[in-house]
């Protein structure tokens, strides 16, 4: 199965489908998806199809009333199924970025879109660890407020406010993770089981360490491993972003 993805990514380059190649290597379509994700195939355009690849032709399967009265059993003229796919595309901002992000999103499954804001939430929880830092109660922050022509008004955050604001921020990420990761969980169970599937139960298992390790900063101890590879190094990044300033 290693190598699997190897010889799935030249399939999918030669011009079979996504449904084609998972039958082919008896894996999930969302396994398929996710290799095409996680290891950057990319079909250049205008690349050749596999003529051997069997086609549905157009039409309604024999037997189906679903388009009854329509000519040739197609759906009618301007019937909304030919554009829904790309009915937000055209209201987005003429941005080439935010078009990438968007079309990437639409390749992508929802267990790996649900992963990628698991992922991005925690390494925001772990950030917020070194911002909303406390060092004691006589930590005070003094912040202009108003600039007037007689002086300048300034605001004192206190040690307690400033710690008060960031439990209260740190128990709805929390809380925002928790539940993110409940769901995920709910719908890797349901899917077919694979290599893919055991691996990301254990990249959980490994972030509910993480997590508990975090809520229990000021208290117990917890073994200290496992988050950067449940992270895939994305938090390590962020540390050494931070670090190199």
């Amino acid at each position: 199965m290693s190598e699997a993805h190897k010889l799935a990514e030249k399939d999918y380059l030669s011009g079979l489908k996504y449904k084609e190649i998972a039958e082919k290597y008896g894996v999930t379509l969302n396994t398929v998806k996710s290799w095409k994700q996680r290891h950057g195939w990319s079909r250049e355009k205008g690349a050749p199809v596999d003529k051997s690849v069997h086609t549905n032709k157009g039409g309604a399967p024999r037997g189906n009333r679903n388009a009854l009265g329509n000519k040739g059993g197609a759906a009618p003229k301007r019937n909304g199924n030919a554009i829904k796919h790309g009915l937000f595309r055209k209201f987005l901002p003429d941005d080439p970025e935010t078009r990438e992000i968007y079309d990437s999103a639409g390749q992508m499954s929802p267990l790996d879109l649900l992963w990628e804001q698991i992922q991005i939430k925690f390494t925001a929880i772990i950030r917020a660890q070194r911002i909303m830092f406390v060092r004691d109660r006589d930590d005070q922050t003094k912040v202009v407020k108003k600039d007037l022509d007689i002086g300048t008004e300034y605001e004192i955050q206190h040690a307690w406010d400033k710690q008060a604001a960031f439990l209260t921020a740190q128990a709805r990420a929390m809380t925002a993770l928790t539940s993110m990761i409940r769901q995920y969980e709910e719908m890797l169970r349901a899917a077919p089981p694979d290599e893919l599937r055991e691996e990301r139960l254990l990249q959980i298992e490994k972030l509910r360490v993480e997590i508990a390790k975090t809520k229990g900063a000021d208290g117990g101890e917890t073994e200290d491993d496992g988050f950067l590879e449940a992270l895939k190094g994305k938090a390590a990044e962020v540390w050494a972003d931070e670090g190199a300033t």
